[in-house]
């Protein structure tokens, strides 16, 4: 992939340089939208779902050209995009679109379909998925403000951090605890809301140890007492939830000392 700036320089075929360019320009939102996401839960591991999806909503206006901010979007797509593209995929873009008068927006909303495709590669690189509204508007050319409420669905896929299952598993685990610890608890609903903060969990293997250790140390302050009143079923699921963790936690430290005594291993042999 990273030689796809040269891959387009030598493409001759309009249509095929577009979709390069739609590629290329994804990628470097995809990348952003991770740093982003990376920022936000080195910050605050136990960050809100709602957080994380104000973040995606931000971004995916930065990429569908939406000021937010007077003059933001423009500046970033007239000169801060085209450096990102020249660094990441060198040759990548013509002289003509490296000029600084050059709007690389508008030459790309000039072409119609090309916008959907952006969108859509983005939308694909970092499993996110929109509400339909959303998507109709953008498949319209006819939208104006991203919304958080318009991020239906957020598992980025970053490397090593599955932020989306971190945020997710979390803040159901948080509206669980306080169904359970309120006067009039609803056991049936945060029986389901710990489901799929199990389902998170197993889903995402590489959490990092400390979102383990937060999420075990505060089952087992918060629902020691707890516990004792609550029904069997959700006790149990609770139990079980705290067990995954520490298993979860337990082999990735395992993982870690294998991996440290490979590269001793083969730093002795070298």
């Amino acid at each position: 992939l990273r030689h796809l700036g040269l891959v387009r320089r030598a493409t001759t075929n309009d249509v095929m340089r577009d979709i390069i360019l739609m590629e290329m320009i994804a990628r470097v939102f995809k990348c952003k939208l991770h740093e982003r996401l990376r920022r936000a839960v080195t910050s605050d591991v136990g960050v809100a779902f709602e957080k994380c999806r104000t973040i995606v909503a931000r971004t995916l206006a930065l990429c569908l050209h939406i000021e937010e901010e007077p003059g933001k979007a423009t500046r970033f797509w007239m000169t801060k995009l085209k450096n990102i593209l020249e660094i990441k995929f060198p040759g990548g873009l013509s002289e003509q679109e490296l000029a600084e008068e050059f709007d690389l927006w508008s030459s790309i909303v000039e072409r119609g379909a090309f916008q959907a495709v952006l969108v859509s590669r983005f939308l694909i690189l970092t499993g996110i998925q929109l509400s339909p509204s959303a998507n109709a508007a953008i498949a319209a050319s006819d939208i104006n403000t991203i919304l958080p409420s318009d991020v239906s669905t957020l598992v980025p896929r970053i490397k090593n951090m599955v932020i989306g299952n971190v945020s997710f598993a979390f803040s159901k685990y948080m509206q669980a605890f306080r169904l359970l610890a309120s006067k009039t608890p609803n056991y049936g609903v945060a029986d389901r809301l710990l489901q799929l903060v199990l389902l998170s969990l197993k889903r995402a293997p590489e959490f990092n140890g400390l979102f383990h250790e937060k999420l075990v140390q505060s089952a087992m302050k918060n629902l020691r007492g707890l516990m004792l009143n609550l029904p069997e079923f959700v006790s149990a699921r609770l139990s079980e939830i705290i067990e995954t963790t520490i298993s979860l936690t337990l082999s990735q430290s395992i993982g870690l000392e294998k991996e440290k005594a490979q590269s001793n291993a083969l730093a002795e042999y070298v």
